[in-house]
């Protein structure tokens, strides 16, 4: 379901940029890793699962009054099979 558009509740999701900027303040690095798990899990499933929940939330905290819109995010995606080639996984996340 498409959430509506309100430019007036910016969600949090809008801020992230999807240019990689080692400067960012914060970025999101995917790690969809399953596979090597004790048990059977869906694992996989949470970098994209954090992504669309942040469309949910707004940029507004009311205790902190903090204005994310002047700190710089930045989304670098997700790693490439983590399961399969943890060495090539590790040098993935170096490289950012």
């Amino acid at each position: 379901m498409a959430l509506p558009h309100d430019p007036l509740w910016p969600r949090a999701a809008s801020l992230f940029s999807s240019e990689v900027d080692n400067r960012a303040d914060v970025m999101i690095v995917g790690v969809p890793a399953s596979q090597t798990s004790l048990s059977p899990t869906s694992a996989h499933e949470t970098p994209q699962a954090i992504r669309q929940a942040l469309q949910r939330y707004s940029t507004a905290h009311a205790d902190h009054r903090v204005n994310l819109e002047k700190i710089s995010l930045c989304d670098a995606g997700d790693v490439t099979s983590p399961d399969g080639d943890e060495a090539g996984a590790i040098a993935q996340l170096k490289s950012i």
